[in-house]
């Protein structure tokens, strides 16, 4: 899978469902932003819009559903026509994905840069091709097995976790609040992996455990997987799984002793000061019991808005897939 980090654009996949709810005419081709506050007037300021003829108005900060038909009819007692896109909707329309393949012949931007053991693998499993790397556990002295160690570590491009190029600072992700719009965000931990189905039965062992260092590389999360993680209703016959608890794995973004951004130098813009880039020490780690087999294909990162969106037993995924099944 080659992919580095992208946008989630999912506003389009609602007008339809908007659609059934709205019904102001729909004039083809432009967009706009809801008017400003004039506080110099102590008003909207209205002049010209009307001649916009846009067709989807965002809004910024406005608040939540309540205040939407208000807008709406604001907008067609001057004349104004189209659709409104809710803050509800943007809140889930700025995640982040980071992916970071683990094979050695890669040159993917995201990627890990060192590998303690493993090699690299193309297999067709279940009509599925893939390239990951495997830890082979017959390779294993018996006096080494069980005693974990770090294969994968040294993540390349880790400042984006703490720095960004975009207005939102990703140590927060953008949600309406009471006391502002932007909260602290959570960083969701995914590596997409599988072991020998008869390694998910019987009694459980440590496969991996993912340890989480922060901007000052100091470790703030440890979690094992074991094989019985693997598990679900149906069993397990040995494919790849990203999944393994009900909550996901997350570490806060934020500065505290517990957070990734630990360490984050006081008061730093992160949208200008890359010079502090390779101060970042932000990691992903590996490590491998040693005790089962295991193929790892990538490990994804994702940030909270991502997680509620796509996520199968999030709301806001079970709400979408309702919507799109009407429309």
């Amino acid at each position: 899978m080659k992919k580095s980090i992208f946008l989630f654009v999912v506003f389009a996949i609602f007008v339809q469902a908007l659609s059934n709810a709205q019904t102001k005419e729909f004039t083809i081709a432009y967009s706009g932003t809801y008017p400003n506050y004039d506080y110099v007037t102590n008003s909207t300021n209205w002049s010209w819009y009307d001649e916009l003829n846009v067709n989807l108005w965002q809004g910024w900060g406005i608040g939540e559903a309540g205040y939407h038909g208000f807008i709406l009819d604001s907008l067609y007692s001057h004349n104004i026509s189209g659709y409104f896109q809710p803050d509800t909707l943007m809140q889930f329309a700025l995640g982040k994905v980071i992916v970071h393949q683990v094979e050695s012949n890669t040159a993917d931007s995201f990627r890990y840069m060192h590998h303690s053991l493993g090699k690299d693998t193309t297999e067709t499993f279940q009509g599925e091709t893939v390239t990951a790397r495997y830890f082979d556990i017959s390779m294993i002295p018996p006096n080494e097995r069980g005693i974990s160690v770090a294969v994968l570590k040294g993540v390349k491009e880790n400042a984006v976790h703490s720095f960004s190029g975009l207005v939102l600072d990703p140590k927060k992700q953008w949600r309406w609040e009471a006391n502002g719009y932007q909260k602290d965000n959570r960083w969701y931990i995914k590596p997409r992996m599988r072991i020998d189905s008869s390694d998910a039965y019987g009694t459980a062992k440590n496969v991996i455990k993912i340890v989480v260092r922060s901007f000052d590389g100091e470790i703030v999360y440890e979690r094992d997987i074991s094989t019985d993680r693997f598990l679900g209703q149906n069993g397990y016959n040995g494919r790849f799984l990203e999944d393994f608890l009900p909550n996901g794995v997350s570490v806060p973004a934020n500065s505290t002793d517990t957070g990734i951004n630990r360490g984050f130098p006081p008061g730093l813009d992160h949208r200008d000061k890359y010079e502090y880039f390779d101060s970042c020490k932000v990691d992903f780690e590996i490590h491998w019991y040693k005790d089962v087999s295991v193929w790892i294909d990538y490990v994804k990162v994702m940030d909270e808005p991502a997680y509620l969106l796509y996520h199968p037993d999030q709301f806001i995924r079970r709400r979408l897939e309702t919507l799109l099944k009407r429309s």
